[in-house]
């Protein structure tokens, strides 16, 4: 319900925005040294499963409907049977003759 209101409304809640950012120690030397330490950022369940709605979703159909995405970006994208084939065969051939290829994007 409350996904539904912000996507109805386009409002995101301040509270999802916030996150808390944890050092973890890499163990390589001074323990004062900053640049020693991996940083962590923990965020809002819910603003992390927000922003994939919006994002994914969002920005996919955008690409789609204008045909923005290069074909040979098709890891994510819902393919056709066909498509899927002809991918295969265009990089197929790239791999195995890569400079010669008449290979187009």
């Amino acid at each position: 319900m409350l996904l539904i209101l912000a996507w109805a409304t386009g409002f995101t809640p301040k509270a999802w925005k916030t996150s808390n950012t944890i050092l973890i120690d890499k163990n390589k030397g001074n323990e004062t040294e900053v640049s020693l330490y991996c940083s962590f950022c923990l965020a809002n369940a819910l603003y992390k499963l927000w922003t994939c709605l919006i994002i994914t979703n969002t920005l996919y159909q955008y690409t789609e409907t204008h045909s923005i995405l290069s074909t040979i970006q098709a890891g994510f994208r819902k393919l056709t049977y066909l498509e899927t084939i002809e991918l295969s065969a265009k990089f197929t051939n790239y791999k195995s003759n890569p400079i010669q290829s008449n290979y187009k994007s």
